[in-house]
């Protein structure tokens, strides 16, 4: 029926897959110096320096405006924004406090995500697990 089929494109789609992304992977190096320098820009936890201003009731439409602003001064003064002063967060809004350093940490900011396809541990193994039970069974996933 025309409502299964998106799960049999799905499979279909699905069928080349490990074959392809094993093939992709044998032949891939990974630097783990670049990838773990790049993991370390603080502008990458720009969303969880909104979410920051989120838990302490400002509006995301609003903590998004003013994390940018914040990126604005960071960029103006050619700092990361992790190297904004408490001085420089607290003129952009006084909601920015002591604890505000604690956003740039990347290992917490992973483990923040833990909703349904987040990045913490637990949802991490829930996707691969469900991955594992595609792989395993696809024709349970793909009916006419």
């Amino acid at each position: 029926s025309w409502r299964q089929w998106p799960r049999r494109t799905c499979h279909l789609g699905l069928a080349w897959l490990p074959e392809y992304t094993a093939k992709m992977l044998a032949n891939t190096a990974v630097n783990e110096a670049v990838c773990a320098e790049a993991a370390r820009d603080p502008a990458l936890l720009a969303t969880d320096l909104a979410d920051y201003l989120v838990d302490k009731g400002v509006p995301f439409r609003q903590a998004h405006h003013l994390v940018g602003q914040a990126v604005q001064t960071a960029a103006a003064g050619s700092v990361p924004l992790s190297d904004l002063t408490l001085e420089q967060f607290a003129e952009i809004s006084p909601l920015f406090t002591q604890d505000v350093g604690a956003v740039f940490d990347p290992h917490k900011s992973i483990a923040r995500r833990k909703a349904s396809g987040g990045t913490a541990r637990p949802a991490v193994e829930h996707q691969l697990a469900q991955a594992r039970r595609v792989l395993a069974h696809p024709e349970a996933y793909a009916q006419d």
